[in-house]
């Protein structure tokens, strides 16, 4: 900025732009990194292994400091206008059995969804869900308390409101929740690929738990994404692991996946990038559930 003698002044606003330096390797990260677009790379704690990453996040990314200067969406601007113009129904929600649903408890608000299933489906809308768990044992339900769902439906994101009627552990562990009620739709999407640019640390073993090098994700879709590489990760029907961050207003996780190489094509000038069409393996159901959500979220 520069006064009105031309000369150039400075400004004590704090500037969430990262240079290399700032970045350091092999020390996990002490605040999240962002893209120009506000979009979460790495969270707080992520660790660049190699120089080499860096170099490469910064020739194709501009890192931010996600820490400064951020305003969270508030949930109106999340919501679909079209909640404005009619009532949603039950039969909107698109159930089906079978679909992965997120729930939490309405006391909880703000806490993390946690994964289910539609097993059942009642002629009065009454649900039957799997138990959703947490360290491998079922999450404690009081009947009459209220519950907070959502539900991803091919083209949008449903929130709605039911109540525990039923806690069943016979034959397994499972809860009957009353029909839907407060039901908003979040998001809608008119196609089924989203462009996106993520940071994407891969790794070409498809087993163990250190990542190997940085890639840019685009073209995600909820079963594989586009992923361009400095180099060559493999020939079409080999394996590898690509992790990368999801963020929404309801899921906020590392999604790490086994991948499934589905074609290869040679970078042309002037990055010259591998590109690399990816097909995910099995992801988890709340890795499903916060993928679609997020999706839905660029579109």
């Amino acid at each position: 900025m520069t006064d009105e003698n031309g000369e150039e002044q400075k400004s004590d606003a704090p500037t969430t732009l990262l240079q290399p330096d700032d970045v350091p390797i092999g020390t996990p990260l002490e605040w999240p990194i962002v893209d120009a677009g506000g979009m979460l790379m790495f969270d707080r704690g992520a660790t660049l292994s190699k120089m080499e990453d860096r170099t490469f996040l910064f020739q194709h990314f501009e890192p931010h400091r996600g820490d400064l200067d951020i305003k969270p969406a508030s949930s109106s601007a999340n919501e679909d206008p079209a909640n404005q113009q009619a009532p949603i129904s039950v039969k909107d929600l698109d159930l089906t059995i079978g679909m992965s649903l997120g729930i939490r408890a309405k006391t909880g608000k703000g806490g993390p969804m946690h994964s289910s299933k539609l097993i059942g489906l009642a002629q009065n809308h009454t649900l039957f869900v799997m138990s959703p768990l947490e360290a491998g044992q079922p999450l404690s339900f009081r009947q009459g308390e209220q519950m907070e769902a959502v539900v991803v439906s091919a083209r949008a994101v449903f929130l709605f409101l039911c109540a525990v009627g039923t806690v069943c552990s016979v034959p397994f562990n499972y809860l009957i929740l009353s029909e839907p009620f407060g039901i908003r739709r979040l998001r809608s999407r008119k196609s089924a690929r989203t462009r996106v640019k993520l940071a994407v640390r891969y790794a070409v073993a498809a087993t163990g738990t250190d990542y190997e090098g940085l890639g840019i994700g685009s073209d995600i879709s909820p079963t594989g994404m586009s992923l361009a590489a400095p180099m060559e990760l493999g020939k079409v029907g080999d394996r590898l692991r690509v992790g990368f961050r999801i963020k929404t207003d309801e899921f906020n996780l590392d999604i790490d996946a086994v991948a499934n190489i589905r074609n290869v094509q040679k970078g042309e000038p002037p990055d010259e990038l591998i590109v690399h069409g990816i097909e995910f393996d099995q992801l988890e159901s709340e890795q499903q559930i916060a993928l679609k959500c997020f999706i839905l979220d660029q579109s």
